[in-house]
């Protein structure tokens, strides 16, 4: 991709613009005018201005999730979150510097071992830590490690054990600190399907090497493409008396991330498709179901199981 045509979909004319919030907020707008019906966010009554939180997302769409957590906290006067993310966003300059306006900070996996990966983990901790505790500012992170590619989103145990990789006193005592707030983003047209169905089809061949330029494809992908209606929910935050180990507080995330998630005509339709049934044929117009077998002709065939199971699959935790 050319830094011309990467400009053309950010909606920038040049690299050397000068990005702050305000004009963030007018570029997400652009977005969204152009690419989806519409964007709606609920539960931002929840979140206290004066008091930072950790949000636990389910995680979509590479840039988009956290970045339409920024506009909505912008529109509603709230301050900006930080955003954890790894590396694959920082794949060329101006995404360096749209990053830098969005508050993210990228982690490295710790690729030398097990001591590589254990430090890069011990440093993200103590990194959010700072931020929420000492700082006093709030902070975005995925559920797990990368995208949910097969439509069900879980939260990986193994994220909530980093989180109390440091500070002082049990497990539960330092997760309480952290003022955990669970988030869901739902989009109706499902970001990068097409390229998330060839991912799962060839991950089931054996191991799947990504290409060279896949990360910002996806997320190129991820802005252009025709999303339909997308909705942002902010969950109560977690109890102090909710948390009790790692296994049992990711369930409760998963609960709450999926209660927070909107269900379109698009998920009841492939369950339909799936299963051969008319089970849900009361919850979608015929049109929408010309629409949606459209899309999914639009797919290679090889790969359009794997479609179904991505839309199918938020029914699973419902």
């Amino acid at each position: 991709m050319t830094d011309a045509e990467f400009l053309n979909t950010i909606g920038i004319d040049s690299l050397e613009v000068n990005l702050d919030r305000d004009s963030m907020a007018v570029l997400m707008r652009k977005v969204i005018s152009s690419t989806m019906d519409s964007f709606s966010a609920e539960g931002l009554e929840y979140l206290d201005p004066n008091s930072p939180c950790l949000f636990i997302s389910n995680h979509r769409d590479i840039f988009l999730d956290a970045a339409l957590l920024q506009l909505a906290l912008y529109e509603y006067g709230l301050p900006a979150t930080n955003i954890l993310a790894g590396q694959n966003l920082m794949t060329h300059p101006l995404m360096v510097k749209v990053c830098r306006t969005n508050q993210v900070f990228c982690i490295e996996r710790g690729n030398g071992g097990k001591f590589a990966f254990y430090k890069s983990m011990l440093e993200t901790s103590q990194r959010i830590h700072d931020m929420i505790i000492n700082k006093n500012e709030s902070v975005w992170i995925a559920q797990r490690n990368g995208r949910t590619k097969n439509g069900i989103d879980q939260t990986d145990p193994a994220v909530l054990k980093m989180l109390a990789l440091c500070g002082d006193g049990e497990w539960k005592e330092k997760i309480s600190r952290l003022h955990i707030v669970p988030m869901s983003i739902s989009y109706e047209w499902e970001s990068c399907d097409y390229l998330k169905a060839r991912e799962l089809y060839l991950s089931a061949q054996g191991p799947y090497q990504k290409e060279p330029g896949e990360d910002i494809r996806s997320i190129m992908t991820g802005i252009k493409q025709w999303k339909g209606k997308v909705h942002l929910t902010i969950s109560e935050p977690i109890k102090n008396t909710e948390i009790s180990t790692p296994e049992a507080l990711a369930q409760i995330l998963d609960m709450r991330i999926g209660q927070g998630t909107y269900l379109w005509p698009n998920n009841y339709i492939a369950s339909d498709i799936l299963n051969n049934s008319q089970q849900y044929a009361d919850l979608y117009t015929a049109s929408q179901f010309h629409d949606f077998e459209a899309h999914l002709q639009q797919c290679e065939s090889l790969y359009r199981t794997q479609l179904l199971h991505i839309y199918a699959g938020k029914l699973i935790q419902k």
